[in-house]
């Protein structure tokens, strides 16, 4: 926080920016945190990705859970494998799920500033275009899927 020395990682949790420096660190740090059976979803997963957080928003865990309907959990699904991956001895969505959460959920302008962060930390493009098309019915999906097809066709045109 103050000089880039610790860092906030859930409300009123802090810890030396050291022990945060990488995605399996704070998955470490939050992924604790979540109800049981849950994961990390929309910006709590994209923090894990990048470190970063909106400045616009207050720091919030958020997760994803089948049938919880418990403060943190902002939608309920069950993670797929195919969608997962461990990080950090925690399971995580991909990078992929995790952009296309936060653009069928969040604030449109929040989530694409979220989706550029994750480009930068891995995101490949196609994996998101392809996950928006395996989830045609999904709330917010056809924003998302605009969004993806968007962000591929302006990748591809400035290389």
């Amino acid at each position: 926080m103050h000089d880039g020395l610790a860092v906030e990682y859930a409300p009123g949790r802090i810890a030396a920016a050291d022990l945060a420096a990488t995605p399996a660190m704070r998955a470490r740090l939050v992924c604790p945190l979540l109800p049981d059976g849950s994961t990390p979803a929309t910006l709590t997963a994209a923090w894990i990705y990048t470190g970063w957080w909106p400045p616009s928003r207050l720091k919030r865990l958020c997760a994803a859970h089948p049938t919880s309907r418990h403060h943190c959990v902002v939608y309920r699904a069950q993670l797929e494998e195919e969608y997962s991956r461990e990080l950090g001895g925690f399971t995580v969505p991909t990078t992929a799920r995790t952009a296309f959460d936060l653009l069928a959920i969040e604030e449109p302008g929040v989530a694409v500033e979220c989706v550029i962060r994750l480009l930068r930390s891995g995101l490949n493009p196609e994996d998101l275009l392809l996950h928006s098309k395996r989830e045609r019915r999904r709330r917010g999906g056809p924003f998302a899927r605009k969004a993806a097809k968007a962000l591929k066709t302006y990748i591809e045109e400035t290389k």
